[in-house]
């Protein structure tokens, strides 16, 4: 009892002491005194560090399905999703790639599919389904030729349906006149045999791919096969367009009532409708077997339906058939300078010089190649100097393509060689001793790209050919 009451005595003791020597301080005066202060503010969590409070803060997403729906709100964003699987190594399943790669393709945004695949590669995740029809869609729009034997071994390794077939034979139609027939043969022939339970059925999209790349490859073997797949086929309005290609390619005269009957533009009652790009189509197939009236019949039936492609069609069927003065009405409307550089290469050949003004209202030194070949033909034609081309520096323009397809291969050149082998030297003196020189550079080029695959090179006949 007493060590108790010892103990309370001792810290009166110590509160009576503080007491004493803080009684005669102002607790008002000192709080006046830093209340202006700021800096003497209690602080906030924000204000204790702002810098280490990051503007763009970067969130992590441990969990797939999150990951996922994060790249689905930010398909707008290409880069942001490319950075997003980069960082996020565990979150980036195949799954997820999937996800990036449906979303970045169906906006268009194709070479992120293709970087993003190259990582893919290097983490050794396996292709989904969803992801490989995606991948390969953007491979179809951008991919280069020796893509394919990727696609094919990537192919090989899925679970194949008809969606997987489509896929395939768009990349296919992209180099339809090489190695993409050959594949899309082998695919054909892959789906028809030993389909027991009708899981690689043809659809209208695999009959319309099959028959354009048929098309695209344009030889006996290939327009046959087209035929003999369309004839097993159930017409639609996708595999008739494919048809009526076809025929244009074939001029298949016997097609005329066929395509009428379908379309509804005789008397009996339409069994397809008709679109802007079948009636595009139609156009072309007019031309292609020399009626005119026909094609003009056809665009004044529907005209509602017609876009400048059409038009531009409906010129170009002028132009074939010699009525210059029809597409030149057409084409002041459409403003389609390419078609009306074409127009008067065409027109000049056959004498009619009044376009040679108009053509020269057209030019400009940044055409590009089939445009300025069809100019160099309009020179030629009247019998002109080309003085204008060659100060815009063609012969330069003509070796810097020779030398890429030499070296790359990756350029069409056949236009630009028969540009060379008609070149003559022109001026006087020196200038003219340099652009023989230059010409006769050119002309040993033209021998090395011959033998570099162009051993089906023919020079023209006839004095050259627009295009």
């Amino acid at each position: 009892m007493k060590r108790i009451i010892r103990s309370i005595m001792t810290k009166r003791q110590k509160l009576n002491l503080i007491y004493q020597k803080t009684k005669d301080v102002d607790l008002d005066a000192i709080k006046s005194k830093y209340s202006e202060k700021s800096e003497f503010k209690k602080p906030t969590p924000l204000q204790k560090a702002p810098e280490e409070i990051k503007p763009n803060r970067q969130y992590w997403y441990n969990d797939p399905f999150q990951l996922s729906e994060v790249i689905k709100a930010k398909s707008s964003d290409p880069q942001l999703i490319v950075n997003l699987i980069q960082s996020h190594t565990g979150a980036s399943n195949a799954e997820v790639f999937g996800t990036a790669f449906a979303v970045l393709s169906k906006n268009n945004h194709h070479q992120p599919v293709l970087d993003l695949f190259e990582l893919m590669e290097k983490r050794r995740l396996k292709l989904t389904e969803k992801g490989f029809t995606s991948l390969i869609n953007s491979f179809a729009v951008i991919g280069k030729e020796s893509g394919l034997k990727k696609a094919f071994l990537l192919f090989e390794e899925t679970e194949k349906s008809v969606i997987q077939y489509n896929v395939m034979l768009k990349y296919c139609l992209r180099y339809g006149k090489t190695a993409g027939y050959d594949l899309a043969k082998n695919l054909y022939h892959d789906m028809t045999k030993n389909d027991t339970k009708g899981k690689k059925q043809l659809d209208s999209t695999t009959v319309s791919l099959l028959m354009r790349i048929c098309i695209k490859k344009s030889t006996k073997e290939s327009l046959d096969l087209a035929m003999s797949i369309y004839k097993k086929a159930k017409p639609d309005e996708q595999t008739f367009i494919a048809y009526v290609q076809l025929a244009t390619k074939l001029k298949i005269h016997s097609a005329l009532k066929e395509i009428e009957n379908n379309y509804g533009l005789g008397e009996k009652k339409a069994k397809f409708k008709l679109t802007t790009e079948s009636l595009t189509q139609l156009m072309y197939y007019a031309s292609a077997i020399k009626y005119p009236a026909l094609g003009q019949k056809w665009y004044d039936m529907h005209k509602e339906l017609a876009d400048s492609v059409t038009t531009s069609a409906l010129a170009s069927l002028y132009i074939q058939s010699k009525l210059y003065s029809a597409a030149f009405e057409i084409i002041q409307k459409t403003n389609d300078s390419s078609l009306g550089i074409r127009l008067c290469a065409d027109a000049t050949k056959d004498g009619n010089k009044e376009y040679l003004e108009y053509c020269h209202s057209l030019y400009t030194k940044d055409l590009d190649i089939k445009d300025l070949y069809n100019y160099f033909l309009v020179l030629k034609n009247c019998k002109l100097s080309f003085k204008r081309l060659l100060d815009d520096g063609l012969l330069d323009r003509l070796r810097k393509d020779l030398e890429e397809f030499i070296t790359k291969r990756n350029t069409k050149i056949q236009l630009q060689i028969n540009m060379v082998e008609y070149l003559k030297p022109e001026g006087r003196g020196i200038e003219r001793e340099l652009m023989e020189i230059k010409i006769q550079e050119l002309k040993k080029l033209v021998e090395i790209a011959k033998t570099r695959g162009l051993d089906s090179y023919k020079k023209p006949s006839d004095g050259y050919k627009t295009v």
